[in-house]
């Protein structure tokens, strides 16, 4: 290639490189990372009383149990760094929203904010959180675009990104994972919540 040539083209349906999609793509290789200063302002500003704890703890394992349910459907392919996005998964609780594991993870944050009994740094932590899912979900969204195309249209025209879809046949169908490797693909995220939540009981004020 000369360098007066122009650079080629991206080939017909490649993701949009903008700003945002770079950023989103980071935020999701990073994601383990990522989570860390929500909850770091979450437990370091915490002023727990025993009702805002026990409120909080259910909330987490509300959210969890949601997490395990979208694992089931998922796979281990939750915990992958790589840009590919494998087969698109659209049953289960994927068939009421598209991203039901980053609502579950939402939700174990909101849970965390109510146990640390602080308003003011849950609330920061959550937007936090909630700034990193506007960036990472469209930059995934044009990733599947860009791998399933009309299937991927379809699905999306379907279900809602986040809330509000009405389940179609077969919602209820089995899980392709079973409980016992969902656990074990959840264990270092089990293990997590349970030392954010032991750090909140440390730091627990009796009223």
């Amino acid at each position: 290639m000369s360098a007066g040539s122009p650079a080629p083209s991206p080939p017909p349906g490649a993701p949009r490189r903008t700003i945002a999609s770079r950023a989103g793509e980071a935020l999701f290789r990073w994601r383990g990372l990522t989570a860390l200063p929500p909850l770091a302002l979450i437990v370091g500003l915490a002023q727990p009383t025993p009702a805002s704890l026990a409120a909080g703890a259910a909330v987490v394992a509300t959210g969890e149990w949601a997490r395990i349910r979208a694992v089931a459907w998922i796979g281990s392919r939750s915990r992958t760094r790589g840009a590919a996005p494998g087969a698109l998964v659209t049953g289960g609780p994927f068939a009421r929203r598209r991203n039901p594991l980053y609502a579950a993870n939402l939700a174990v944050l909101a849970g965390f904010g109510i146990a640390s009994g602080a308003p003011g740094p849950a609330a920061a932590a959550i937007a936090l959180g909630a700034l990193q899912y506007a960036l990472v979900v469209p930059w995934e969204e044009e990733t599947l675009l860009a791998a399933h195309g009309d299937a991927w249209r379809a699905y999306r025209d379907a279900v809602p990104r986040w809330w509000g879809g009405s389940p179609p046949p077969g919602y209820h169908a089995a899980p392709p994972h079973g409980l016992r490797a969902v656990l074990r693909s959840e264990r270092g995220t089990l293990l997590a919540q349970a030392a954010v939540l032991l750090s909140l009981l440390g730091r627990l004020v009796t009223p």
